[in-house]
């Protein structure tokens, strides 16, 4: 789950696409800016024009951006701002202390953000700036919310802090509700996309060992699609519907099917937990593969006790630990991903010590009657999963076809 975030998660839906707000629009890439020179990467990608996700400085997430912009306060309103990109959550909030107060306009004074914090809401202008530095992507009156302290007074400039609790939503969508606020991705994507191309998605470059390579993975994020890009993914085409809405709602991608084998103790075998029919949600800023296992929680049964532990990340509360376990270092765990054409993929990870493994290689398994990874509803049935981020180390594509309402990967 994500750090410095509350732990229950906003239902993730989708509005229409017409409902990108007005506040919101501006002009498109300059020819030049177009024309930016191609950079194909390891796995036959051009990353020139996509903007860098893994680039950051002093920030300790797994994905982060750089946000440049009049409103963002510095030298000519350029210095850059490290926050965490997030996808699974929408709207953006950034602390008072890094805005630049003369080159924004307040909406609403005293509100609460959508983590609950206080906040204004305010406009102005948001700059994510392409790999090559060509491509300059600017809402120029994009709708955030700028923090404040408790009491009322600007949260600080949090620049080089290893964690803040500023964010930038980056789920494909708007809000649903108020004024269908879109993440600032969903707003680029509708912006820059190619006609009729509308999408976003995540194209990375890895090595071969996530243990080892995690520390040097690249992450870019690609706006629009591409008929190069199209013809090398495995397509979902069913991405369920919510709640009597029509529109594209990829917060929870069906397909999915997670093995997890055991090592040998004292010269015998665990047999393999295997766990079917699975929807993933897809969020960057939930590091970790959250899950049940099953009916009869394998996870606390005396045959599978040397493989799971009580021990997990610092972020887990004591309400969070009672009703889940963490897998122990040394399980090996196959992902597989089957796309509405029947073809199928997979990759392997083997998990790590927590407090010593920097890739995101840990399992938590919640108990089959508990609120892991989240309470039971109608949108968040208990073999609904959150994936984590080793599937962008394994998939150099994760992408959300916006204009064609489907979700595609691609497996090495």
């Amino acid at each position: 789950m994500k750090r410095n975030a509350s732990l229950t998660l906003a239902v993730l839906l989708l509005a229409p696409l017409a409902e990108i707000s007005a506040a919101n629009s501006g002009n498109p890439l300059t020819a030049d800016a177009r024309a930016a020179t191609a950079s194909v990467n390891q796995n036959g990608f051009d990353t020139a024009a996509a903007i860098p996700l893994r680039s950051h400085l002093y920030r300790g997430n797994d994905f982060c951006v750089s946000l440049t912009g009049s409103a963002i306060g510095g030298p000519a309103g350029t210095a850059p701002y490290e926050v965490l990109f997030d996808t699974g959550s929408w709207t953006t909030s950034l602390p008072y202390g890094i805005l630049d107060k003369t080159k924004i306009t307040v909406l609403e004074k005293n509100i609460k953000d959508g983590w609950g914090h206080l906040a204004d809401k305010v406009k102005g202008q948001l700059i994510l700036t392409s790999r090559d530095g060509r491509a300059k992507y600017a809402m120029d009156d994009y709708v955030f919310f700028a923090l404040k302290k408790p009491d009322g007074s600007d949260a600080p400039d949090d620049r080089k802090s290893k964690w803040s609790s500023a964010i930038l939503g980056a789920f494909p969508s708007a809000t649903p509700w108020g004024q269908k606020l879109p993440s600032l991705p969903y707003a680029l994507a509708q912006k820059y996309s190619p006609p009729n191309e509308v999408g976003l998605g995540i194209i990375t470059e890895a090595g071969t060992d996530i243990a080892s390579d995690w520390g040097s993975c690249k992450a870019y994020l690609k706006l629009g699609n591409d008929p190069q890009l199209s013809a090398r993914l495995n397509w979902r085409n069913d991405v369920p519907l919510f709640r009597g809405r029509t529109g594209f709602v990829p917060e929870a991608v069906p397909g999915f099917t997670v093995r997890f084998s055991f090592p040998k103790v004292n010269g015998q075998t665990a047999a393999d937990i295997v766990v079917t029919n699975l929807i993933a949600t897809i969020d960057t800023g939930a590091p970790e593969l959250n899950l049940r296992l099953g009916s009869s929680d394998p996870h606390r049964q005396a045959a599978y006790q040397p493989f799971f532990t009580d021990q997990g990340p610092g972020w887990m509360n004591a309400k969070y630990k009672a009703a889940s376990r963490c897998a122990a270092s040394g399980v090996a765990v196959r992902v597989g991903f089957t796309g509405s054409s029947g073809r199928s993929s997979s990759y392997q990870f083997t998990t790590g010590a927590f407090g010593s493994s920097k890739a995101p290689t840990h399992v938590i398994a919640g108990d089959w009657a508990g609120n892991v990874p989240w309470a039971v509803g109608d949108d968040k049935p208990k073999n609904r999963i959150s994936l984590g981020n080793t599937i962008y180390f394994f998939c150099p594509v994760y992408f959300w076809d916006i204009t064609h309402k489907r979700v595609g990967i691609y497996f090495k």
